[in-house]
């Protein structure tokens, strides 16, 4: 089976979700990805730099080290390698490309921004998310409810609060995510430890609800085919958002409401 290059600076949600189109790739062309990672956070792209006022991106080696796990696991991937403009590589799908989108009015009303879709777009693949596109994890349940909130988009403190009294919860995150938490919802929660992603995906399969805003866990979630997930719907922000009507088992929170 031949194998294809695909480069991808991050960052780690637009990644995990950006696979939806690699695996698409893959099976169109009866191959498997070396998937090239820039730690550098793309400083070298045109589109990044446009888009980041010349900051690059957040991605660098402690994400390249906590994803690989869970991008090794992968069946469609044959390899996971740091990339840099010297390395005598051939890159086949730039996946960073994807950007193109929000520079585009026409791209940006066709995709609605969704990241899997502007993954998509920029490939000519059909827009669409039938189902689960990571591979599944089988693990037995731990508990009932899993939280997850990174300090970005936030829109409803309620679809957290809601759960106050939950025995069997859990939230999982980083530190300042977990004070930041706390500091909102003043809801003391024990910490779910894990050391990568693929830790991560076992913890979100193994919970029975799964309440996370935007960020990469959400991502994580959708593609291992999690079947309950609360989302809070960031404001103004539908990268999230699979408008389609697509059966992706998604509750999409705002405020005091569910948004259909």
């Amino acid at each position: 089976m031949k194998t294809l290059n695909f480069l991808h600076s991050g960052d780690m949600g637009d990644l995990i979700a950006g696979l939806y189109a690699v695996r698409q790739i893959c099976e169109r062309e009866n191959a498997k990805a070396n998937l090239f990672l820039d730690t550098d956070g793309g400083k070298h792209d045109e589109l990044i730099m446009r888009q980041s006022k010349g900051e690059g991106l957040k991605f660098n080696q402690a994400s390249f080290d906590f994803l690989k796990p869970l991008l090794e696991a992968q069946s469609f991937v044959s390899g996971v390698a740091k990339w840099n403009a010297s390395l005598p590589v051939t890159i086949d799908y730039d996946l960073n490309s994807f950007r193109k989108i929000f520079f585009n009015k026409e791209a940006l009303q066709a995709t609605n921004q969704n990241l899997v879709y502007c993954h998509q777009y920029v490939f000519g693949l059909p827009m669409e998310c039938k189902g689960p596109w990571l591979d599944p994890i089988e693990v037995d349940t731990k508990r009932k409810v899993l939280l997850s909130r990174s300090t970005r988009y936030h829109s409803s403190d309620q679809v957290y609060l809601i759960q106050r009294g939950e025995p069997s919860m859990g939230f999982m995150g980083t530190d300042l995510e977990a004070q930041c938490f706390k500091d909102c919802t003043r809801i003391e929660v024990p910490r779910v430890e894990i050391s990568n992603a693929l830790d991560a995906a076992k913890e979100i399969a193994a919970s029975e609800k799964f309440i996370v805003n935007g960020t990469l866990f959400y991502w994580i979630a959708l593609g291992i085919g999690h079947k309950n997930i609360w989302h809070e719907l960031g404001v103004d922000i539908p990268t999230t958002y699979f408008k389609n009507g697509e059966e992706l088992h998604v509750k999409y929170c705002m405020g005091l409401h569910f948004v259909k």
